[in-house]
C-alpha cells in the first residue's frame, strides 16, 4: 500500500467531496481528549495540526509519502509506524488512542489484531457507518459511497481492505464500551469515545 500518488492531493479530494464535513468529526471529541494520546493512521497531518497545543501527541503512520506530509505541518512530530513499534515509555504514557478515519483501512483480521495489542483505557474514534444511517431509506445511496471510496483508494494506493470492518461489533467484544457519540449527516459520520468498562454512557446528537 502506497499513498505516493495521493498524499499531495489528499486534502484537495476530500474537500471537493465533503467540504469541511470530515474535518469538523475529526475535531468533534478534542475536549474529551487526554494530555496524552497516540493518533493512528494520523494521514496528512491536518488533524494533528489543528489540535489544542496543550495536548501531547505522538502518530502511527507507515506510509512515508503521508509522513511527509505530516513533518510538513508538525517538523518535530514523533511518528512510528506500528503500535508495536511504540517504545514501551510511550505506551505507557498513553492515555488514548486516537483513530481519525483510519479503522476503515483496516482488515477485519487486522483491526482484530490492534484491539488485542491495545493497553489504552480510552479510544476515539471517527468513521463512516452507513448502516445506522437513519432514515433507511439514504443507507443505500451511503453504501454507493463508502464503496466507490473503497473502489478509488484500492485503486490509487492498493488498500488491502475492500470494506469496511465491523467497527462497534469488534469493540463491543472486546470488552469497549461507547460512552460519547457525536453524528454528522443523518449518522452516516460519527465521532466516537469508547472506553473500558465502568463509565458513564454519553449523549447523542446530529451536527450535520
Amino acid at each position: 500500500m502506497s499513498y505516493r500518488l495521493l498524499a499531495p492531493f489528499y486534502a484537495l479530494c476530500e474537500r471537493l467531496i465533503f467540504g469541511s464535513i470530515l474535518q469538523r468529526a475529526r475535531l468533534a471529541l478534542t475536549r474529551e481528549f487526554p494530555e496524552q494520546i497516540v493518533i493512528f493512521g494520523e494521514g496528512d497531518g491536518r488533524f494533528s495540526a489543528a489540535l489544542p497545543s496543550h495536548l501531547h501527541w505522538i502518530a502511527i503512520e507507515e506510509d512515508p509519502f503521508m509522513k511527509r506530509q505530516i513533518l510538513r505541518r508538525s517538523p518535530h512530530a514523533k511518528i512510528y509506524p506500528s503500535w508495536s513499534s511504540l517504545p514501551y515509555s510511550e505506551r505507557v504514557k498513553a492515555e488514548a488512542l486516537v483513530c481519525p478515519f483510519s479503522l476503515d483501512c483496516l482488515t477485519p483480521a487486522e483491526l482484530s489484531t490492534l484491539l488485542q495489542q491495545l493497553t489504552v483505557p480510552s479510544l476515539f474514534l471517527t468513521d463512516f457507518f452507513p448502516e445506522e444511517v437513519s432514515p433507511k431509506v439514504l443507507r443505500p445511496p451511503a453504501r454507493l459511497l463508502v464503496n466507490a471510496m473503497y473502489r478509488f483508494f484500492h485503486i490509487l494506493t492498493a488498500l488491502p481492505a475492500h470494506q469496511l470492518p465491523p467497527i462497534r461489533d469488534m469493540l463491543e467484544n472486546s470488552a469497549w464500551i461507547l460512552t460519547t457519540e457525536r453524528t454528522f449527516c443523518f449518522g452516516f459520520i460519527r465521532s466516537q469515545q469508547w472506553q473500558k468498562r465502568g463509565s458513564r454512557q454519553g449523549t447523542e446528537k446530529d451536527l450535520c
